[in-house]
């Protein structure tokens, strides 16, 4: 089960089989109760479903009190001069964690929420900086999401790194042969002198050295998306990837030639049919159909991949792609190697809520809480002008919408990384099975841990999206529908049956290509292309920035 305070923070419970009877009446969902006597754990084994360092075990002397209102104090902690800890002066009886040293501090200043009086100091924190760039990931098989997305340093990696010093670091990199860094296409020069720089703690000559002197092995494919930069034009697309960095001038490249995911998905007489498709497929990753271009053209899709319905056709992509959907709700295994993909996100949500609505089960709607970020140094006009409505409309890439709607039978996608080492991570997909007020239990039904019960609970997201002037919080399960997805969200994944449905064109790098390429098989692909009216075509747009691929 997990226990959460009034902060959200959560933290795992565990009780013996034999103990349950004790606590069960007290335990109930929603409930507010105060523990004692019980012990804290490492948090650790196979039954782990939350990403929190400690557990708490209940013992038969353990006590639960059922209350109302919780008047209690509510953070259990001070702080405290570190000067007073070094020189002992705190006692052995009290845990310490040491969080940043205090460089500087403002005066106190009264400010308003929700129309009550509060009061705070501002101070400037130094972080102590000890990362790593080093981390576990979930273990990767063929059929399984891109490492992107499971070690994401962009998605919260400060949070959810493990913290090692840098003798740790360097005491590592002594046994270093090889990095390796999957499904790549751009990276920061900092990358590179973070790990220089440790190196160079205990081997001075790796200081003028590319990362240090060791070998890193990149792998990617550059017909693939390309790294997203908002508002960028394509020359700041081309200039970001890998290839356009002075890193490319130290690699030695070497190429794949074969289409493996076709291969796992052959069947011994249609070998020809195969290589076919494979070609078709490397033809539009290169941008050689409907040449000459200058990176964007008009191409025709072979007749047998496409779906000329007309009367209804979202419906008959639909049937394509979840046939018998209804005789298949109960099986985790049905929507694990199928999705409908498009191109934006509201094309994905049209999709995602017509199905939904053919779910025969009852549908339990979830409403955010959706607020300012309390750092924001934002006055109360300001804040006048952003109305709880208005936060609640504001929908941003990765982050859940402020209405959320499911239903029993659902495959969802995860949108944070939650914990790493049980496979829930970001893009991990799951079938919903009961759907609770303060977490939803699902069934994982991709990846290694296919088939595991994990629970997930409410969290505080905070989406990065550069075009609004604050940052907001948004406090929701960190779940989508996923019968359709966006093609970049696609990127990874290999699937048996494809619907890609393009009412209107592609409009970056390589999104046709991966469309196209996550299938194992011909026969698991179809296309509906629509025109504004809604009436199918046969020729759809490509999108394909040559001159990355002219740098191999």
């Amino acid at each position: 089960m997990i226990l959460m305070d009034e902060k959200d923070k959560k933290i795992q419970g565990t009780i013996k089989a034999k103990l349950i009877h004790n606590f069960e009446r007290f335990l109930a969902e929603g409930s507010i109760v105060v523990l004692s006597n019980f012990g804290v754990a490492e948090n650790s084994g196979n039954y782990r479903i939350i990403n929190h360092p400690c557990k708490l075990n209940f013992y038969h002397t353990t006590t639960v009190k059922k209350i109302e209102v919780f008047d209690g104090p509510v953070y259990g902690f001070g702080f405290v001069k570190f000067h007073d800890i070094n020189n002992k002066k705190i006692g052995d009886e009290f845990a310490i964690d040491v969080i940043g040293d205090v460089v500087s501090c403002g005066n106190m200043d009264v400010y308003d929420r929700n129309g009550k009086e509060g009061k705070r100091i501002n101070f400037e924190m130094q972080d102590l900086e000890l990362i790593s760039k080093s981390g576990d990931s979930s273990s990767q098989q063929f059929s399984q999401l891109s490492c992107q997305t499971i070690y994401s340093m962009r998605d919260e990696f400060l949070v959810h790194t493990k913290r090692m010093s840098v003798d740790e670091i360097s005491e590592v990199c002594k046994e270093l042969k090889c990095v390796v860094l999957g499904t790549i296409k751009s990276i920061k020069e900092e990358d590179g002198w973070t790990l220089r720089d440790i190196l160079r703690s205990t081997t001075p000559c790796s200081e003028e050295k590319l990362f240090g002197g060791k070998v890193v092995v990149f792998g990617g494919d550059f017909r693939q998306i390309l790294p997203v930069i908002p508002k960028g034009s394509r020359h700041d697309i081309v200039n970001s990837s890998l290839n356009s960095s002075y890193i490319w001038d130290h690699c030695t490249v070497l190429k794949l030639t074969i289409n493996m995911r076709l291969q796992v998905g052959a069947q011994n007489d249609d070998s020809d049919q195969t290589k076919q498709f494979a070609d078709w497929i490397l033809k539009i990753g290169n941008g050689t159909l409907g040449e000459p271009n200058d990176g964007r053209a008009m191409i025709e899709i072979s007749g047998d991949l496409l779906i000329n319905e007309t009367c209804d056709p979202v419906s008959s992509i639909i049937s394509f792609t979840y046939p018998n959907i209804f005789d298949n709700v109960s099986d985790s295994n049905y929507f694990q190697d199928r999705a409908i993909l498009a191109p934006t996100y509201e094309v994905v949500d049209t999709i995602n809520e017509h199905m939904l609505l053919m779910m025969p089960t009852e549908e339990t709607v979830y409403f955010s809480s959706d607020s300012i970020c309390e750092s924001e140094e934002i006055t109360t006009f300001d804040r006048s002008l952003f109305s709880l409505e208005y936060l609640n409309s504001l929908r941003f890439s990765g982050v859940p919408n402020h209405k959320l709607a499911l239903k029993v039978g659902v495959p969802i996608m995860l949108l944070r990384n939650i914990d790493q080492a049980n496979g829930l991570c970001n893009g991990t997909r799951l079938q919903v099975e009961k759907l609770g007020k303060h977490v939803i239990q699902a069934k994982i039904i991709t990846g290694t841990n296919a088939g595991m019960i994990t629970l997930i609970p409410r969290m505080n997201l905070t989406p990065s999206d550069k075009r609004i002037p604050f940052k907001i919080k948004r406090k929701q399960f960190p779940v989508c529908v996923c019968f359709a997805m966006t093609i970049n969200k696609s990127q990874g994944q290999s699937l048996s049956r494809v619907g890609l449905f393009l009412p209107r064109p592609v409009f970056t790098h390589g999104q046709l290509y991966v469309a196209i390429s996550r299938v194992k098989s011909k026969d698991g692909l179809k296309v509906l292309v629509c025109d504004a009216n809604g009436k199918t075509m046969s020729t759809t747009t490509n999108v394909v920035y040559k001159e990355v691929l002219q740098k191999m």
